[in-house]
């Protein structure tokens, strides 16, 4: 009987080590495949981050000192130059507004020394335009037409459909970035019709235009026109009067209808009202 007591306990007493053995084998695993998968969540993770830190290229937007600009030197009053003068004269546009900014709080320079009191402006623009600063008595303007390569800014007649970039920035207010700009602007509507067109240009100061004004004209009106029935949509959206959407429109309709017999058939795109009929069958053909 003892024996078999004896026997007994043995075999419980290996059974519940084994039991043990088992229950923590079990365990184990449980833990060891969670870790797995988090390790392996942990991995993708990581490998995505590093795939995406390798491909994608953040561009940050240039600052002033990446920016290429053509400089050309005049003599200028600072009390009196505008920002795209000031710009055109090599200064960072961030420079250029503070110094207008400055004007516009009541500040004002006396003597070209009093230049090197805006605080973001370099010691080395300083140096540079320095021997062109002028400073002029109230009421009068800064110049010297004996200045080294300096161009009057003096409003003349000027063709504004003939006219390039350097033939604009002789008159009074134009830049290089605004002379840019409206020769830009001038090829993509395909030619000026009015002279009011100018407004259109972005940025353009509505007294720099009223002082432009007397002295523009157009000698050839002749603009270039786009075929609506052979144009890509890319070509009718890259139009100023057009864009994307109408575009797509007018290319929905000469789906439908096969091709446009006449212009007035451009009435029936949902898009365009008579405002924008006027203003953009002027550019537009259907041959």
């Amino acid at each position: 009987m003892k024996l078999g007591n004896r026997a007994f306990y043995i075999v419980m007493s290996i059974s519940g080590l084994l039991a043990c053995i088992l229950l923590g084998w079990l365990r184990y695993r449980q833990y060891h495949t969670h870790a797995e998968v988090l390790f392996e969540q942990f991995d993708i993770y990581n490998n995505d981050s590093l795939l995406l830190s390798e491909n994608l290229q953040v561009r940050k937007p240039p600052g002033d000192a990446e920016r290429k600009q053509e400089v050309s030197y005049f003599y200028f009053d600072p009390n009196t130059a505008t920002a795209e003068e000031l710009i055109s004269l090599g200064l960072a546009p961030r420079v250029a507004h503070t110094i207008v900014r400055y004007r516009d709080k009541g500040g004002r320079f006396y003597q070209p020394q009093d230049f090197k009191k805006i605080y973001t402006l370099s010691e080395k623009d300083y140096q540079r335009l320095l021997p062109y600063i002028r400073i002029a008595s109230p009421g009068q303007r800064a110049s010297s037409p004996e200045a080294p390569g300096y161009t009057p800014k003096t409003n003349h007649p000027i063709d504004i459909n003939a006219a390039d970039a350097a033939v604009w920035m002789l008159q009074k207010g134009i830049g290089a970035a605004f002379a840019g700009r409206i020769v830009a602007y001038r090829e993509k509507l395909g030619g000026f019709l009015y002279k009011e067109q100018l407004r259109e240009v972005y940025g353009l100061p509505d007294s720099t235009y009223q002082a432009l004004l007397p002295h523009m004209f157009i000698s050839d009106s002749t603009v270039r026109k786009i075929n609506v029935n052979t144009a890509t949509e890319e070509m009718l959206a890259a139009h100023p009067y057009i864009g994307r959407r109408m575009a797509a429109a007018i290319i929905r309709l000469r789906t439908d209808l096969g091709r446009y017999s006449k212009m007035e058939d451009l009435r029936m795109v949902p898009l365009i009202n008579e405002e924008n009929y006027r203003k953009i069958a002027q550019y537009l053909t259907a041959e």
